[in-house]
């Protein structure tokens, strides 16, 4: 499975990118791959599948040869070069979604260590997998792999190991807020620094004690360390690492409102990343020197530093200094008297709050899924030697009967007796084996189908609704405490933005309710014969006010008298749904024509529009099962895409069919038809 992946993934790096190795690299690779046929062992093909790693330039081609290097270290017998590829495979797959794979491999790399004897190898292989499970955020098992590391350092007597352990495991103290904890342990490390007199390592050293100590906020302790850090850093000819203590004793400052010392330290900082080319540096300083003007109540000169910062860290989508660069911004744009602005930087903070918790959502996601997986691949193994045990079981008995069958050959009818017996017990085993298997299948897609459910109510509730609550917060904070201020025009324009957000959120409730119903089977379909036109007056009618407001014009063409046997509460929801979509896409002038008629036995119902059109490659996602499609309206109308997709459950319950015909600026038409004859429905 592993050799079909890595073999799709270069295939598509060759079609889709179409980016090759430089002339010199590729001239080696192709030397290479002349020569491994030729090679006398699988021992030499593996040494040289690991060269092509190392010269290939893309990561999907090194897990390709990772991969073939593994393989060939399996059939040269080769414990070492099996260690060797499988540490390599860890670290190559953790960079891709398959994490499930990358712990596998760096276990299956310690077992073959650990089999071997090898400590050095050993020591290495705990610190990755530490390290991975460190930057996933599974500290228990982090913790327990860099103990096991830290172990062997000892064992080795390297001190600069040991050092270096000590180190790795205080940054995941410090990740759990264990800040004593990975205190004792960075003072360990930096004891050993002293003593081999590493200026580096001590001067990197100090730089993390003194953030630690700054978090525990006692400032005094962190300035003196932190400087001691800057010290060793001009020491040791670092030069260019200096921004990094100077930018934390500017916090510091900025925390004990020393303004003027705290500014000093973020120019200096500032200026050695200037000097180093350091854009995201830069962009970092820009935002510390607009904290401390921000403090000292100069709005003017933060709002222009903050602009450069905002512009790098949105270019660069850096959310975790976005989420500190917003709030300035609002704040000084709300203490100017800007509040256009404020409300601006409001919906983008708010946006970011959003797109954040979707992240961090889906990082619950992967790690349930994660373990998940563990639990999955556990029943595997189970089921494996369920099968393992039959079958030497059976292997078992037919040597026993063999033997029988050759010494007593009148024993041969009894003997066959008992080997039915035991065929047929094996047999039903086999079955049940079958059984257990077709069960968790199913279990599996039920507990998919399930994921997915949730998910996708997840995200309408996180975003689509916290959305519009939010903007609504936001308006009615701002009339709420600066009502004064603002002209009878500008009150007017929030009001509409207010019943306009109040509005959207009402009806992505309904169609909210209306889906989890669906759900959960409680919609009960109830045909009964009904006049069409009389719905498509109401819908019409419940939609006129809205239409008004955006200066559009319905029109309607039915027929004199157009009865339809159908669920009267479906279908009204379906027109609703088609012309308030119809609304939400057309701008301000435009039309929107309804027309029902009947043919061939069947209710045919256009809903079209002059709006903006769907874009071709957007129609396809429509109707998909598993997929909502939404955009904004043109007055920025929030949607969640839930209607669209319950009106085409209903429409396919009373057996009908949808089609959609768009074309971008030009508007879309929709085209429903229902069956006249009660027998066709479809329950």
């Amino acid at each position: 499975m592993l050799r079909h992946l890595c073999l799709l993934l270069t295939l598509v790096l060759g079609l889709w990118t179409g980016k090759l190795p430089a002339w010199g690299q590729q001239s080696v690779v192709d030397s290479l791959l002349r020569e491994i046929p030729k090679l006398p062992s699988e021992k030499e093909k593996t040494k040289a599948f690991l060269r092509l790693v190392e010269v290939v330039p893309k990561d999907s081609l090194k897990l390709y040869y990772a991969d073939r290097a593994f393989l060939s270290a399996q059939n040269a017998h080769n414990d070492s070069l099996v260690a060797r590829t499988c540490l390599l495979l860890g670290y190559l797959l953790q960079k891709t979604p398959f994490k499930q794979e990358a712990e596998n491999y760096y276990l299956l790399a310690i077992h073959q260590a650990q089999k071997m004897g090898w400590r050095d190898f050993l020591y290495s292989a705990h610190a990755e997998l530490a390290a991975f499970y460190n930057r996933i955020g599974v500290y228990d098992k982090a913790l327990k792999h860099h103990y096991e590391s830290l172990k062997l350092a000892e064992l080795s007597g390297d001190a600069v190991k040991v050092a270096n352990v000590r180190n790795d495991i205080a940054r995941v103290y410090s990740n759990l807020g264990k800040h004593e904890e990975a205190i004792k342990l960075y003072e360990q490390a930096l004891a050993t620094y002293e003593q081999q007199k590493d200026t580096s390592s001590m001067a990197t050293t100090l730089n993390n004690l003194g953030i630690e100590y700054m978090k525990l906020k006692q400032y005094q302790k962190a300035i003196e360390i932190l400087r001691q850090s800057a010290h060793y850093y001009e020491k040791s000819g670092r030069r260019r690492m200096l921004s990094y203590p100077y930018n934390n004793l500017g916090d510091v400052y900025l925390a004990l409102h020393e303004y003027d010392k705290s500014f000093a330290y973020y120019q200096k900082a500032l200026e050695i990343d200037q000097q180093n080319q350091d854009a995201f540096g830069v962009a970092i300083g820009y935002l510390s020197l607009a904290k401390v003007y921000h403090a000292q109540q100069d709005y003017h000169n933060a709002l222009l530093f903050l602009s450069k910062a905002i512009a790098y860290f949105e270019q660069h989508q850096a959310a975790d200094y976005l989420f500190e660069a917003y709030p300035l911004a609002i704040d000084c744009y709300r203490k100017l008297g800007k509040y256009e602005q404020a409300v601006e930087y409001y919906d983008l903070y708010t946006c970011l709050k959003e797109e954040v918790l979707s992240k961090e959502k889906l990082k619950y996601t992967e790690a349930a899924r994660f373990e998940y997986e563990s639990a999955l691949k556990a029943q595997k193994i189970k089921i494996l030697e369920q099968e393992k045990s039959i079958a030497q079981l059976k292997e078992r008995q037919q040597l026993y009967l063999n033997y029988i069958l050759g010494v007593v050959l009148l024993f041969a009818v009894g003997l066959s007796a008992l080997y039915y017996r035991r065929y047929v017990h094996n047999k039903q085993l086999r079955q049940d084996l079958e059984k257990q298997k077709a069960i968790i299948e199913e279990q599996n897609y039920h507990l998919s189908q399930l994921n997915q459910t949730k998910d996708m109510l997840f995200s309408i509730i996180s975003h689509d609704i916290r959305s519009p609550l939010n903007s609504l917060v936001g308006f009615l904070d701002v009339i709420s405490t600066q009502a004064a201020s603002f002209s009878k025009e500008e009150m007017v324009m929030l009001l509409h933005r207010l019943s306009a957000s109040v509005y959207g959120l009402r009806e992505l409730i309904d169609n909210l309710l209306m889906w989890a119903r669906s759900q959960s089977d409680s919609i009960r379909f109830s045909p009964i014969t009904f006049d069409l036109n009389q719905t498509i007056h109401r819908v019409i009618a419940l939609f006129q006010q809205n239409a008004a407001q955006k200066d559009i014009h319905v029109h309607t063409e039915l027929s004199g008298s157009l009865e339809l046997t159908a669920d009267p509460q479906m279908v009204a929801f379906i027109v609703r749904n088609l012309v308030s979509n119809a609304l939400k896409f057309t701008s301000s002038g435009g039309d929107i024509y309804l027309k029902a008629y009947t043919q061939d036995h069947k209710c045919y119902i256009h809903v079209k529009d002059t709006g903006i059109g769907i874009p071709a490659e957007d129609i396809t996602k429509l109707f998909k099962q598993n997929e909502i499609y939404s955009r904004k309206g043109t007055n920025n109308e929030r949607g969640s895409g839930l209607g669209l997709k319950l009106a085409y459950q209903f429409i396919k319950q009373h057996g009908g069919t949808i089609e959609v015909h768009s074309r971008e600026g030009e508007g879309t038409e929709f085209i429903v038809t229902l069956p006249l004859n009660p027998s066709n429905t479809v329950s």
